[in-house]
C-alpha cells in the first residue's frame, strides 16, 4: 500500500542509488520497476539497480521506450555479456544493441557519454572532464536525467524523444563539471560543487537557443 501510494504521487521512478543487494531490496526493486512499467511512467535505473536488473535478465521486459538505463563500463559488461575492452572498442554499437533489444534508452557512461535509443539514434557527449571521476558524481547525473524529464513531462512527445531529453541531461551534466572545475580546480572539486554550478550550466544552455 505504501509503495502504491509513493507509485502514485511521483512523475518519475529513479531505482538503484543506495539501494542495495539485498533481498528485501530486490522485492522493492521489482514491485516498482514492474508497476511503472505497467503505469507508463518514466523509469531512470542507476547502480544497484542495474546490478540487480544483470542478476535478473527476466526483469528486461519490464524495461520499454519510458526508461533510462545509466550504466558505467563495469556494469554494461555485466548487463550484455562483453568484456569492458570490447565495449571500449564499440561504445555506440553496444549502446544501440542494448537499446534495440530492450527499447530503453541506454546512457553508456565513460570519458565520453553514448546516449543511444531503440529507434538508431546516438549521441556522443562531448561536455565534462576527467574531475568529474569523484564519489556522488553518478548520482548527480541521475537526479540531473529525473529532473529533465519531469521538466518535459506535458511539453515533448513520449517515447523517441526520450533519447534527446537523455542526452540534455547528460550535456548539463557534464557542462556542470566544467564549470565546476573552473571555480574549483578538477583535482579539489565534488559532486555537491557539480549541483552548485548546475544552475549556471542551464542558464548559459539558455542562452544558446
Amino acid at each position: 500500500e505504501e509503495n502504491q501510494r509513493e507509485l502514485d504521487w511521483c512523475d518519475v521512478v529513479v531505482i538503484g542509488p543506495g539501494l542495495g543487494v539485498s533481498g528485501k531490496s530486490r522485492e522493492r526493486a521489482q514491485w516498482f520497476l514492474s508497476r511503472a512499467s505497467q503505469a507508463g511512467k518514466p523509469i531512470i535505473l542507476d547502480a544497484d539497480g542495474l546490478n540487480l536488473l544483470s542478476q535478473h535478465p527476466e526483469w528486461l521486459p519490464y524495461l520499454n521506450e519510458q526508461a533510462i538505463v545509466t550504466p558505467h563500463l563495469g556494469e554494461m559488461s555485466r548487463l550484455c555479456g562483453k568484456t569492458i575492452g570490447e565495449i571500449q572498442h564499440k561504445m555506440a554499437e553496444t549502446a544501440l544493441e542494448f537499446s534495440r533489444k530492450t527499447k530503453a534508452v541506454c546512457v553508456l557512461k565513460d570519458a565520453c557519454t553514448v546516449v543511444a535509443d531503440a529507434k538508431g539514434r546516438a549521441y556522443l557527449n562531448m561536455s565534462g572532464n576527467a574531475g568529474m571521476a569523484t564519489a556522488g558524481s553518478g548520482d548527480v547525473l541521475t537526479g540531473i536525467l529525473a529532473a529533465v524529464l519531469c521538466m518535459y513531462l506535458s511539453s515533448w512527445e513520449k517515447g523517441p524523444e526520450q533519447g534527446k531529453k537523455a542526452a540534455l541531461g547528460v550535456y548539463l551534466h557534464g557542462r556542470s563539471g566544467d564549470l565546476a572545475a573552473e571555480k574549483y580546480g578538477m583535482h579539489s572539486m565534488t559532486a555537491r560543487d557539480l549541483v552548485r554550478m548546475l544552475s549556471e550550466a542551464i542558464r548559459r544552455k539558455e542562452e544558446r537557443l
